[in-house]
């Protein structure tokens, strides 16, 4: 029977990871499972017990947290034999909700017990695996500014979004053939949405192979409605200030170096990336 380790990150934005541990011994106390639970300490330390933990015998590890918690732990247990399991407690839940694992956590536990593994494909933009989404456009600059606000959740990253878009200013930027892209939203997608079911690229496709380049012009104020409408009910793709391509590896350039986010949060500013698709590099608990 395989182990199960939970790693729990007790700072998730939303503060339900707190509630999970009672769950989890209520839940595998009575299927038998081996299990255990850790909690993370410090940025960087899920990874750690990740490498830990498969070296010790698990074979399905959990995350139990955001997309941050997420993105920590499926990043150690790339091209292993060992599965990622997800609880969501996080504000967004990107590849959880891509994966359709329930965002009650009764139910998440039931996938984890009594799922099926599927191989999906991850992304890698400058050496940094990411699993949704990555931008270096408005979305970047939001992400950026969200970080440094308290509190989370939907309600406050509207409130960044509109203070940012009032000054955003799209930037210029290049790929390796020279073609030119002036996008408001720049955004390569491996999953299908931001998070919160923020549908960025509704066709996307998790295990093709491919990643997704979404490039959306200047949003006119007047359009903004329509535009949210349509990112929350998947039918972004009829706007027509949206354009899509894939592809397997691309390399951006800007003029000089600025805001990009990984699943979300924001790392050190660029000047250059090279984004290229890992196909089958993760295994991933889902429902049967």
């Amino acid at each position: 029977m395989s182990v199960i380790t939970f790693i729990i990150n007790p700072k998730s934005g939303t503060g339900k990871s707190s509630t999970i541990p009672e769950l989890i011994h209520s839940y595998f106390s009575k299927t038998g499972n081996t299990y255990k639970i850790r909690l993370t300490e410090y940025a960087g330390h899920a990874k750690v017990i990740v490498n830990e933990e498969i070296a010790n015998g698990s074979r399905i590890i959990v995350a139990v947290g955001g997309d941050g918690t997420v993105n920590e732990v499926a990043s150690g247990l790339l091209h292993s034999k060992a599965a990622l399991g997800i609880i969501p407690t996080g504000s967004g839940n990107g590849l959880a909700r891509h994966l359709k694992i329930p965002m009650d956590a009764q139910q998440a536990l039931q996938v984890i017990a009594e799922g099926t593994i599927l191989t999906i494909d991850s992304g890698e933009v400058n050496g940094h695996p990411f699993f949704c989404t990555t931008g270096i456009g408005f979305d970047a600059t939001v992400a950026e500014r969200f970080s440094t606000i308290k509190g989370r959740g939907l309600v406050n990253y509207i409130r960044a979004s509109l203070r940012e878009y009032q000054k955003y200013i799209p930037e210029k930027i290049t790929d390796q053939h020279n073609t030119p892209y002036h996008g408001f939203l720049l955004t390569v997608c491996n999953a299908n949405q931001y998070g919160n079911n923020a549908f960025i690229c509704p066709t996307a496709c998790i295990d093709d192979g491919k990643l997704d380049l979404v490039q959306v012009a200047p949003i006119p104020f007047l359009q903004l409605p329509l535009f949210l409408i349509q990112l929350m009910n998947k039918t972004l793709y009829k706007n027509r200030l949206y354009k899509i391509h894939s592809f397997s590896t691309l390399v951006l350039k800007r003029s000089k170096a600025g805001p990009i986010h990984i699943d979300g949060d924001p790392i050190a500013h660029t000047g250059e990336l090279t984004i290229r698709c890992v196909p089958q590099s993760l295994n991933v608990m889902t429902s049967s």
